[in-house]
């Protein structure tokens, strides 16, 4: 993310009146750290919605691949969502019936 000129800011706080962008700065920092349960819970969110876009929409993973350029299966998704949804059973839950439901889409190879 850019920087402002103060270094370790994001531009976009930096032009917010004072009480407002602090805050907003804080809550960001909260976020991007992971302290927080709060924090936490927002992050699994954040990561299970692309997720369900592409299945919704039914764009798949075609077009995305692995580190190894294997194409992305449901065992490579899980190990990048698993982390972050598993802070809560319902966000767990949700995202299995997701990848599920896009296996058997045929969204997503088992």
């Amino acid at each position: 993310m850019e920087r402002g000129a103060a270094g370790g800011e994001p531009p976009r706080f930096a032009s917010l009146p004072a009480p407002l962008g602090a805050e907003l700065l804080a809550l960001w920092r909260e976020y991007e750290e992971g302290r927080t349960p709060e924090a936490c819970l927002v992050r699994g969110v954040d990561r299970l919605n692309p997720t369900l876009m592409r299945c919704l929409t039914g764009q798949g993973w075609g077009d995305m691949a692995t580190d190894s350029h294997a194409p992305v299966d449901a065992e490579a998704l899980d190990g990048l969502h698993l982390p972050r949804v598993a802070v809560s059973e319902t966000l767990r839950a949700l995202y299995e019936e997701i990848r599920n439901a896009s296996v058997e889409g045929g969204l997503l190879p088992p």
